[in-house]
C-alpha cells in the first residue's frame, strides 16, 4: 500500500497520465461488481413475472426503428440485432429492457430480448428449450471452467410465427462466438455465414438434423433460478468470448470526460479518476454491507451491524 501511495503521489505527468489510464482500465470491472450485487440484492420480485417488458419505453423505441414493410422484415431486422449482441456469461434473472441496457447477454437473456422486441411489434413469438450435451458449451470456457460443466445444459432460443408458421430464430450467438464454436465442433461451421432469411428457420442444429425442443410461452420458471457459477467469476469465465468478439464492458459515466481530459489536463483527470473510482468503491461496499446484513436477516440472526466497529465489520 505505501509503494501505491507513493505512486499517487508523483507529480509527474507521464505516471499521472499513466495512473488515469490504469483507474480507467479497472472502472469497468467495478462496475460489473456492482451490477453484480444490484442484482442480487434489489432485483425486483417481478422479474420473474414481468420479465419480457415489451411494454417498456425502451423496447418500443427500438422496436419500432427495426420495424420493416411487413412482419418477416422485422423479424429477420430483430434478429441480426440481437444476434450482433455480444454472447457472454452474466446475469441470469434480468428484464428485456435492462438486456438492452448492458448491451449483451446469454442465449436465455438474448431470446427474451428478441421475444419482447417481436411482440413490442404485435407479432407472435415465444420460447424454445432444448436440452444439449454440456460439450457444447466448453468451447466457450477457459479450461478452469470446463470441468464444472458436466451435466447436459438447457438452450433458450426464440421462436417467431409468421405467415402462420412458427419459425426457430435463434440470435443467441455472434458470428465470432459461432467461428470459436465452429473451431470444436467443425460440424456447425456452415452456420457461421448462415442467416435467418425469410421462410428458412435458424437454428444452432447440424445440416440435416432438427433439435428436439419444448415450446415455452414465458421464461418464469427460468428466471428464478441461479447459474452454476458464481457471479463473482462471470468476468473470468468470458475471457475466450471477449478475446473472440472484442471486449465489452459497461463503463461508468466519467470514464469518457475523465479520457478527453488527458489530452490537455492530465493532472485533472487523474483526479477525477480517482474520485470516480473512490465513488465506486464505495458503493460497491455499500452493496457488500447490505449482502452480509440481507444474509444474516435471511438466517434469522439478530445481528446488529454497525459501521462504526474498528475493522469496519468485514
Amino acid at each position: 500500500m505505501p509503494a501505491l501511495i507513493a505512486i499517487f503521489q508523483k507529480d509527474d505527468v507521464e505516471t499521472t497520465i499513466l495512473m488515469s489510464h490504469l483507474l480507467i482500465g479497472i472502472a469497468p470491472y467495478m462496475e460489473i461488481r456492482m451490477m453484480e450485487f444490484t442484482e442480487e440484492i434489489k432485483v425486483a420480485k417481478d422479474i420473474v413475472t414481468n420479465h419480457c417488458d415489451f411494454d417498456h419505453p425502451s423496447i418500443r423505441y427500438v422496436a419500432n426503428l427495426l420495424k420493416g414493410k411487413d412482419d418477416w422484415e422485422s423479424a429477420i431486422n430483430i434478429w441480426d440485432y440481437v444476434r450482433t449482441m455480444p454472447y457472454r456469461f452474466g446475469f441470469w434473472f434480468v428484464k428485456a429492457s435492462q438486456t438492452f441496457e448492458f448491451g449483451f447477454g446469454m442465449c436465455t437473456t438474448k431470446a427474451n430480448l428478441q421475444v419482447a422486441l417481436l411482440r413490442a411489434l404485435g407479432i407472435e413469438a415465444k420460447y424454445g428449450e432444448a436440452n444439449v450435451a454440456a460439450k457444447y458449451l466448453i468451447p466457450f470456457l477457459p479450461p478452469a471452467y470446463r470441468f464444472k460443466v458436466t451435466k447436459n445444459i438447457r438452450h433458450y432460443f426464440c421462436l417467431v410465427n409468421l405467415d402462420g408458421k412458427w419459425f426457430r430464430s435463434d440470435a443467441s450467438f455472434t458470428k465470432e462466438s459461432l467461428q470459436l464454436f465452429a473451431y470444436a465442433h467443425p460440424e456447425y461451421s456452415f452456420l457461421v455465414n448462415k442467416k435467418f432469411t425469410r421462410g428458412e428457420h435458424f437454428a444452432v442444429e447440424r445440416e440435416g438434423e432438427t433439435l428436439e425442443y419444448t415450446v415455452l410461452d414465458d421464461l418464469s420458471q427460468v428466471m428464478s433460478k441461479r447459474p452454476f457459477y458464481k457471479m463473482g467469476n462471470v468476468e473470468a469465465m468470458n475471457i475466450l468470448l471477449d478475446k473472440a468478439q472484442g471486449t465489452f464492458r459497461p463503463i461508468p459515466i466519467w470514464v469518457t470526460s475523465t479520457s478527453e481530459l488527458l489530452r490537455y489536463r492530465p493532472q485533472a483527470a487523474l483526479i477525477k479518476a480517482l474520485a470516480g473510482s473512490v465513488t465506486e468503491a464505495d458503493t460497491v461496499r455499500r452493496y457488500l454491507l447490505e449482502s452480509i446484513a440481507l444474509q444474516a436477516g435471511n438466517r434469522e440472526q439478530n445481528w446488529v451491524y454497525s459501521e462504526k466497529s474498528p475493522d469496519g465489520g468485514l
